[in-house]
């Protein structure tokens, strides 16, 4: 999991990076985070329902 403000600068930033070095980039999934993906990042727990 990879946070960031720049998606677009993000991406094509590990795109060069893969490239320059001889890799490749398997599939890159872009969304939003939840409330459930916040709480995680902070307290390292996932939410109790």
């Amino acid at each position: 999991t990879l946070y960031t403000r720049d998606v677009t600068r993000t991406i094509s930033g590990l795109m060069e990076l893969a490239e320059a070095n001889g890799g490749t980039t398997g599939d890159v999934i872009v969304r939003r985070a939840t409330l459930e993906d916040v709480f995680l990042k902070l307290t390292g727990r996932r939410i109790r329902e």
